[in-house]
């Protein structure tokens, strides 16, 4: 199985998204804000793909495994940036703002996805994505295609 989650909306203090199952939209996230440096429990996990571990005798049992320079990252509930402690919250519905999950919302997006991934028995696997990366690619690649007509027309 695996999750992709689409960083989209970047604020001071946190960063939300979108967080796929198989490709299918699941539910909306909340992490810390995403810096240049680590910070410690202020700090969402860098881009990449990493494996998820189910551990049942947890209080949030889907860890995220060998994160570079982070250690007990999990996806659990909660609001606020102040919950996430450096893990990934989920929630069915994003507040206006874009910058918490809406009240009510957390509890049953995250149990949901839980009931999903303990059914599953072989990897589980989520990657982390930035939307801003996509959008500068396309911009170097028509700034590229730009000058290279400029140039041919000349």
């Amino acid at each position: 199985m695996k999750l992709s989650l689409k960083r989209k909306w970047y604020h001071k203090d946190c960063t939300s998204g979108d967080l796929y199952i198989d490709g299918k939209y699941f539910c909306h996230t909340l992490e810390n804000a995403t810096r240049k440096y680590k910070i410690w429990s202020h700090t969402s996990i860098p881009y990449g793909t990493y494996d998820i571990d189910i551990n049942r005798g947890n209080k949030y049992p889907i860890q995220i495994l060998d994160v570079p320079y982070f250690s007990g990252i999990r996806i659990h509930k909660g609001n606020t940036a102040a919950d996430t402690k450096g893990c990934i919250l989920v929630g069915d519905k994003l507040n206006k703002n874009k910058d918490a999950i809406s009240g009510g919302t957390s509890t049953p997006a995250y149990n949901k996805l839980l009931d999903i991934l303990s059914g599953v028995t072989d990897n589980i696997k989520i990657k982390i994505l930035d939307q801003r990366l996509k959008l500068i690619r396309i911009t170097s690649l028509l700034l590229v295609a730009l000058i290279t007509v400029i140039i041919l027309t000349r």
